[in-house]
C-alpha cells in the first residue's frame, strides 16, 4: 500500500465525497484521498508519512480512538460518530481492520446532526408552545436552536412594540452585554440597522460587518465582538403581518446558504408562533375579565379587585366603597337609534366614568346598562358620595349621537364598608356590599333617576320585598294567571254619561293575596316587565271594551303607558295589533303617559306619538301639575287631553292654591282645545267644585271604584236604568 493504489482504483477513490485514509500498524498515514481536504479541512498531502494521532492529538481518548484500537483487536470493522470540536464537525468514521494496517473511511455528518437537532428542537419547542410555557423561555430555546443549528451565530429575538415602530429585544442569553445594550431597543427601518431593516422589508435581511447595527450606535459595538455579517429574518404573525424579527450574527461574512436559509426560516416561524401564542393566550384572559364592548374589567375581575380591597381594607383600617351606576333610559335609545347608537352611549359613558374616577379606583361594567366603580383606601363615606357627586356631574354632560344631542344619566346607589368592619372573609363581604350598593341605586331610580342613594339598613327589607314580587310577577306572567284588568268609569260632569273607563292592572297572588298596583307598579317598571304587562292589559281591555253590548254606548277606553313602553318603538304596531284584534277603531283608545316621560325628551318619542295620532288614539297627560313639564311640551306634542292629579283634587273645597291650579288647568285645556279628566273624587264637595271650575269628566270612588269587567257591564246597565243615555260620541264631553 505505501505505493499506493493502481491509477484506475485511484480515480475511483478521488471520486467519492467520503475522506478515505489508509495507516500501517504504527498510525503512519500511508494513503489518503482527495476527500480527505474537504473532510479534515487540510491539504491531503499534508497527511502522508505522519502518524494520524500525532496530527490530530484531540482525538486521542476519544470514540475515534476507541473505535481504531477495537477493530485492530477484534478484526472486526466498527463505526462510530463523534463530534469533534476543532473541526465544529460532526464526523462518521468507519474501521476497516486489514493485514498491514487500518483504512478509514470519513464522512462529514454535520449538516445531518444539525436538521436532526433542528427537528428535536422544533418539537421540543412546538410542545412547550401548545403546553403554554412562558415566551420568553420558549425565545431563549429558539435563540439556542438558532445557533446550535447555525455554526457561528449568536441569537436574539425582538419584537415589535404596540406603537409598531420600535422593536424590543426579547431573548438573547448568549449576546455580550454591550450588543445587547445596544439592540435594547432598535427603531423600524434603516435606522435600527440589519434588524430594523428586516421588519420594514418584511424579508430577509443580510447585513454586513458596518451594516448590522444602528449607525449611532458606539464605534466599539460596530466594529467589536467579531461579528462580520448578520442574518436578521423578520417574524410573521397573523394575516402576515411583521410581529418581530429573529436575528442571527455571525462570526463570518456572507449570507446564509439554500439550506441555512431554510433552516432560519423555520426557526423564525416557531418564534412567530410562539410569539402569536402568547398574545393569543392573553386576549384570551383580556376576554374572560374584561367587557367585550367597553373594555373595562368584567363582574369576575371586578370581584376580584373588591375582595383584594377589602383584605387590604382590614390590614390598613381603611374604608371601602361601590358605586352602582346604572344608565336612565337606555333602552329607549336602542329602540329609537338602534343598538349601535346604545353601544356607543355605552362607550363614551364607560370613558367619562374612567377619565373622573381616581386614578387608582376601578370602573368596570357588569352588563346591559351597569357600571360599577370600585373606591379603596377611603377615609369616610362622604368621600364617596363625593366622588358620586362627580361621576354624575360629567355623565350628564351633553353627548352628540348620530347626529343627535342628548343629555344621558345615571342613577347611582353607594354602599361604603367602613375601616375596622371587615371581619367577614372577602369573598362574602364583596357580595354584601355589591347587594347593598344595588339596592342603593334602586332607590335612585325609584326616585326618578339622575340622582345619588347611599345605602341604608331599611333598604335591604325593601330590596328583599322587591325580589320577592318580580320573582310572583314573573311567575305570574310566565303561568298567565293572576295578573287582570279592572276598569274605573269616566263620567260626563253636565249629563251623568259614561263616556269612558281607564283600564287599571291588578295582581293577585297564587296565596289570594292582593298586591296594591302602587307596589308591584314601580318593580315591573324597574325590572322591564312592565312592557309584558303592559301588552297584556292593552290586548284583554280592547277584547273586553269590543265585548260590551252596543247598547250600553261606546265608552272609550284609557290605558296607562309607562316611560319604557312609550319609548318603544314598537310601541305603535303593539297598539294597532290589539285595536285589529278586537274589532276597535283608533278613536275607541286613549293612551295616558305622564309628564314626566315628556321631560326624557328622548329620540323617536315625537314620532312614536305622530304615528299613535295617525291612528286615531287620543293622547292624555296623566297627573298633571306633580312634575316639571313645559307649555312647550303641550304645544310641540300631539296632545289631546289632560287628566287633573288626585293631589290637587283631593283639596278642592277646602284648599284655596288646589282650586286655583284645578282651574288653571281647564282653563288651559280650554283655550287650547283640550280634553280635561279630573281623577280621584271622592266627595260631593269636590264634585260640585269640578262643575263650578267646568270640568268635563271625572272619575274617582265618589262614582264607584274600579270594576272587573263583568261588574263593568252591570255598572253601565244600571246607570242607563237611572237615566243616563248613552252617547254615542267617544269624545262627548
Amino acid at each position: 500500500m505505501g505505493d499506493g493504489p493502481p491509477d484506475r482504483i485511484a480515480a475511483a477513490l478521488d471520486a467519492t465525497s467520503d475522506a478515505i485514509l489508509f495507516v500501517d500498524h504504527s498510525w503512519v498515514v500511508q494513503y489518503v484521498n482527495s476527500a480527505v481536504s474537504a473532510v479534515l479541512r487540510r491539504p491531503a498531502s499534508e497527511l502522508l508519512g505522519r502518524r494520524l494521532w500525532d496530527e490530530y492529538p484531540d482525538a486521542v481518548g476519544t470514540r475515534f480512538w476507541e473505535a481504531y484500537h477495537r477493530a485492530m483487536d477484534t478484526g472486526i470493522p466498527t463505526t462510530v460518530e463523534e463530534y469533534y470540536k476543532p473541526l465544529d464537525a460532526w464526523i462518521e468514521v468507519r474501521s476497516f481492520p486489514g493485514p498491514e494496517g487500518l483504512t478509514f473511511f470519513l464522512r462529514d455528518v454535520t449538516g445531518r446532526h444539525r436538521a436532526f437537532a433542528l427537528l428535536a428542537g422544533q418539537t421540543a419547542a412546538l410542545q412547550g408552545i401548545v403546553a403554554g410555557v412562558d415566551v420568553l423561555r420558549t425565545f431563549e430555546e429558539v435563540t439556542r436552536l438558532a445557533e446550535e443549528t447555525l455554526p457561528g451565530s449568536v441569537a436574539a429575538v425582538f419584537v415589535l412594540g404596540p406603537a409598531g415602530d420600535l422593536l424590543e429585544l426579547a431573548a438573547g442569553p448568549r449576546l455580550p452585554p454591550p450588543l445587547a445594550d445596544a439592540a435594547r431597543r432598535l427603531a423600524v427601518g434603516p435606522a435600527g440597522g440589519a434588524v430594523g431593516s428586516a421588519a420594514e422589508r418584511a424579508e430577509l435581511v443580510v447585513g454586513d460587518a458596518a451594516g448590522t447595527w444602528p449607525a449611532d450606535a458606539g464605534l466599539a459595538v460596530r466594529a467589536g465582538h467579531g461579528v462580520l455579517a448578520s442574518w436578521c429574518h423578520p417574524l410573521h404573525g397573523r394575516e402576515g403581518r411583521v410581529v418581530g424579527v429573529l436575528g442571527c450574527f455571525l462570526d463570518r461574512p456572507g449570507g446564509p446558504d439554500e439550506v441555512e436559509q431554510a433552516r432560519l426560516r423555520l426557526i423564525a416561524e416557531l418564534a412567530a408562533l410562539a410569539l402569536e401564542r402568547s398574545r393569543l393566550d392573553q386576549e384570551i384572559r383580556t376576554q374572560a375579565l374584561h367587557d367585550p364592548l367597553t373594555g373595562l374589567p368584567n363582574r369576575a375581575l371586578l370581584i376580584d379587585r373588591l375582595e383584594q380591597a377589602l383584605t387590604s381594607a382590614r390590614r390598613d383600617r381603611c374604608g371601602v366603597a361601590l358605586l352602582f351606576c346604572d344608565v336612565d333610559r337606555l333602552k329607549p335609545i336602542n329602540d329609537s337609534l338602534g343598538h349601535a347608537a346604545g353601544d356607543e352611549l355605552l362607550r363614551a359613558l364607560a370613558e367619562r366614568l374612567q377619565a373622573t374616577a381616581r386614578s387608582a379606583d376601578t370602573v368596570a361594567r357588569l352588563g346591559g346598562d351597569e357600571f360599577v366603580v370600585l373606591c379603596g383606601a377611603l377615609g369616610q363615606e362622604l368621600e364617596a358620595v363625593a366622588i358620586a357627586d362627580r361621576l354624575l356631574a360629567a355623565v350628564t354632560q351633553p353627548l352628540a349621537l348620530l347626529g343627535q344631542e342628548i343629555r344621558p344619566s345615571v342613577s347611582i346607589g353607594v354602599a361604603f364598608s367602613e375601616p375596622g368592619r371587615h371581619q367577614l372573609p372577602p369573598s362574602t363581604a364583596a357580595a354584601l356590599l355589591l347587594r347593598d350598593a344595588d339596592d342603593a341605586m334602586y332607590r335612585s331610580k325609584a326616585d326618578g333617576g339622575e340622582r345619588i342613594n347611599v345605602f341604608a339598613e331599611p333598604m335591604r327589607a325593601e330590596a328583599e320585598r322587591r325580589w320577592e314580587l318580580e320573582r310572583g310577577l314573573r311567575d305570574a306572567l310566565r303561568r298567565g294567571e293572576g295578573l287582570s284588568v279592572a276598569y274605573q268609569p269616566q263620567v260626563d260632569l253636565r249629563t251623568g254619561r259614561v263616556v269612558g273607563v281607564e283600564a287599571l292592572a291588578r295582581w293577585t297572588t297564587d296565596r289570594g293575596t292582593i298586591v296594591p298596583p302602587g307596589e308591584f307598579i314601580p318593580v315591573a317598571e324597574g325590572t322591564g316587565l312592565i312592557s309584558d304587562i303592559g301588552a297584556r292589559v292593552l290586548h284583554e281591555s280592547c277584547a273586553a271594551l269590543a265585548a260590551l253590548p252596543s247598547a250600553l254606548g261606546r265608552p272609550r277606553l284609557s290605558v296607562n303607558l309607562s316611560a319604557r313602553q312609550l319609548l318603544d318603538a314598537g310601541l305603535p304596531a303593539l297598539v294597532q295589533s290589539a285595536l285589529a284584534g278586537a274589532g276597535l277603531p283608533g278613536d275607541r283608545l286613549c293612551l295616558e303617559i305622564t309628564e314626566t316621560v315628556l321631560m326624557e325628551d328622548a329620540p323617536g318619542l315625537l314620532e312614536t306619538l305622530g304615528r299613535l295620532r295617525d291612528q286615531g288614539v287620543a293622547i292624555s297627560i296623566d297627573d298633571l301639575g306633580t312634575g316639571y313639564s313645559s307649555l312647550v311640551y303641550l304645544k310641540r306634542l300631539p296632545v289631546t287631553e289632560l287628566k287633573v292629579d288626585t293631589s290637587f283634587v283631593s283639596g278642592l273645597g277646602r284648599n284655596a292654591d288646589d282650586e286655583a291650579i284645578v282651574g288653571a288647568v281647564v282653563q288651559l285645556a280650554a283655550a287650547l282645545g283640550l280634553d280635561v279628566v279630573a281623577e280621584g273624587v271622592e266627595t260631593r264637595a269636590q264634585l260640585d267644585k269640578l262643575v263650578e271650575l267646568d270640568c268635563a269628566t271625572a272619575q274617582g270612588f265618589f262614582f264607584t271604584p274600579a270594576l272587573e269587567a263583568g261588574r263593568l257591564q252591570a255598572y253601565l246597565q244600571d246607570a242607563l236604568a237611572r237615566g243616563a243615555t248613552p252617547t254615542t260620541d267617544p269624545a262627548g264631553r
